[in-house]
């Protein structure tokens, strides 16, 4: 299964990134698609540099 495929299916907006905090329910991971996931945006640096080296 695609992850792309079941958000469209599921009906879950992808085009901003966004963080929920997972739960774990009888052995199984879950997350409450209810609650507004909170909003981030990419740490990634693009440069190749790591943080250390940029400090």
């Amino acid at each position: 299964m695609a992850g792309s495929l079941f958000t469209r299916y599921i009906g879950l907006d992808t085009t901003e990134a966004k963080r929920w905090v997972p739960q774990v329910e009888d052995g199984i991971l879950t997350l409450d698609l209810k609650v507004e996931g909170q909003p981030v945006s990419s740490n990634r640096r693009g440069t190749g540099e790591s943080a250390r080296e940029t400090e």
